[in-house]
């Protein structure tokens, strides 16, 4: 983080919190959002101001952060760690022969913007650029202002013997390779130098990305004067998609239709690290079927101090949700083919006569693996109709090898995302269909209705021994039906105890820190934040006006 935070300065770089909190984001970080481009996709802001109140909350913390990693280690090794987030930049500040007290923290005043511009339509490929400088391709600039310190004695100080070069039609500026100095107060990158020349010039013209849009990023998240704002709309997540359906997924799924823009921001307390997303829909085109996650409400989670604990409300939402978006994404696919076999085959339509079965709450457990041992999972959920769901499971096997070789791209990682928030949907990615059997187990009582699936590890395309289970438990304990990744975790499941959330969500996750290190998970490093952080809780949940994601982490005493 120090590395960061003094790089930010070197490359062009942060009151307290109730002087600060008189005007918003967007009117500190307004010199800056000048050289924005306005059709940029996402806009991040910083706030770098040492003396601010958000600093005043974050000092602190990387001092403590940094005792707990000294303690960690040898005493020989332990002079070499700052002991403080000042100590940690003045050393890095003289490799470049600058005083933290004189040249840096007179110019920590101000925030640093980034803005991001995708590439256009015809220009998908982002193949890398020869020294990010020729176009087309990904867009960005970073600005930083500084109102009281002298940016360009520190990028002089970083570029050694380099020479500034002119910058036709803008005579104020100082070209350092690529990295623009306007006076002495502000700074700016952009990938390319046709996009620096663009960028200085919006801001002669009076141009740049809309300060209102910023604002209301900071009304929609809730957050005054947060240490990091972002604001931006789907352009960057339909770049990484690339897929050549997303117009008509758009079009046939109405959340993608409703979707306006989204908001973030951070911020750290005495006592805790807050972050908040929020994605804003329009509420007259969606009904509540049609949310990705449920609405808020009382929520259930394990009682589990050794693995981490999921719980949601109602499921079936993210599930259904997910098996409309993959049809319309991939109609084409193994996986869409699969089901739609099944479907014609048993008569059925797969959300309606599976996935809104559980339409009710669940939980999951997830123990990350150690040393040579596996990661396991299980998850629960109630049906509506347990008497059906009995009746469908063993119609479902024969189709299940040929459903699950066909989900491609979804990882281990992705496997256990998707247990933790949509337990009933027992998919994983597999090896060649004849490899993967689907067997009634022997496990459990006779009044269990048990499925084991094997085979799922490809030892040929998924070599790591922990990418992924080579096995899979699903199916019914009692009236509850289970997913794990052995009968012993289903059993665990199946059995667990829950308690009421402290807050309301639609689905949640908790990490107990301690109690995940007390399993032996982690390295020293891990430890030391330990020592500094409690219990990581996650939260999430949607409405026609919203959807909106929560987490914080808790700071130990």
């Amino acid at each position: 983080m120090l590395v960061a935070v003094f790089a930010v300065l070197l490359a062009g770089c942060g009151s307290d919190k109730e002087s600060a909190s008189s005007g918003s984001v967007a009117e500190s970080a307004a010199q800056q959002l000048r050289y924005l481009d306005p059709q940029s996709s996402s806009v991040v802001a910083v706030d770098l101001r040492w003396d601010g109140g958000n600093w005043a909350d974050v000092k602190p913390l990387i001092g403590r952060l940094l005792k707990a990693y000294r303690d960690q280690l040898p005493l020989p090794e332990r002079k070499a760690i700052p002991e403080t987030a000042q100590d940690g930049i003045e050393q890095l500040a003289g490799f470049a022969n600058l005083s933290f007290k004189d040249d840096i923290e007179p110019a920590l005043d101000g925030h640093l913007v980034v803005g991001v511009v995708p590439p256009a339509p015809a220009d998908r490929s982002l193949e890398p650029t020869e020294e990010f400088r020729t176009e087309p391709g990904l867009g960005f600039t970073a600005v930083y202002r500084t109102e009281k310190g002298d940016v360009r004695k520190l990028v002089e100080a970083v570029a050694g013997d380099a020479k500034p070069k002119p910058v036709p039609g803008h005579p104020d500026v100082a070209d350092y390779d690529g990295i623009a100095v306007v006076g002495t107060k502000t700074v700016l990158f952009a990938a390319g130098q046709d996009q620096l020349k663009a960028a200085l010039d919006r801001a002669k013209d009076g141009g740049g990305f809309p300060a209102e849009r910023l604002a209301e990023a900071e009304r929609d998240t809730g957050m005054a004067d947060p240490l990091v704002l972002a604001t931006g709309d789907l352009s960057l997540a339909e770049l990484v998609l690339q897929e050549e359906n997303v117009e008509s997924a758009r079009e046939a799924i109405p959340y993608l239709r409703a979707l306006r823009r989204g908001s973030a921001a951070l911020d750290v307390t005495d006592d805790e690290i807050q972050g908040k997303a929020r994605l804003v829909t329009d509420r007259e085109k969606l009904t509540e079927r049609d949310l990705p996650v449920a609405p808020a409400g009382e929520l259930e989670l394990p009682d589990v101090d050794d693995a981490v604990g999921g719980g949601s409300r109602n499921q079936s939402y993210t599930t259904t949700f997910g098996a409309r978006l993959t049809r319309e994404l991939f109609p084409d696919s193994r996986f869409v083919k699969a089901v739609e076999r099944a479907e014609k085959e048993l008569g059925i339509q797969f959300e309606d006569e599976v996935l809104r079965q559980f339409d009710c709450p669940s939980v999951s457990i997830f123990e990350p693996g150690r040393d040579d041992e596996d990661e396991r999972f299980g998850a629960r959920s109630c049906v509506d109709d347990p008497k059906r769901m009995r009746e469908l499971l063993p119609k479902l096997r024969p189709f299940l090898p040929d459903i699950l070789t066909g989900l491609q791209g979804l990882g281990g990682e992705g496997l256990t995302a998707l247990l933790l928030l949509a337990p009933d949907a027992p998919l994983v990615p597999g090896g060649p269909i004849a490899q993967i059997q689907v067997t009634p187990s022997d496990e459990g009582t006779p009044d269990d209705e048990l499925y084991e699936i094997t085979g799922l590890r490809d030892e040929i395309g998924n070599p790591d021994p922990r990418g992924g289970p080579d096995t899979l438990v699903f199916g019914l304990i009692g009236d509850a039906f289970v997913v794990a990744s052995d009968a012993k975790m289903a059993q665990r499941a199946a059995k667990v105890q829950t308690s009421k959330l402290d807050r309301e969500a639609g689905s949640a996750l908790r990490i107990p820190v301690a109690g995940l290190l007390a399993r032996g998970v982690g390295s020293d490093e891990a430890k030391a934040v330990a020592k500094v952080f409690g219990d990581i809780v996650g939260t999430i949940s949607a409405t026609p006006e919203a959807t909106v994601a929560e987490g914080t982490v808790e700071l130990k005493d």
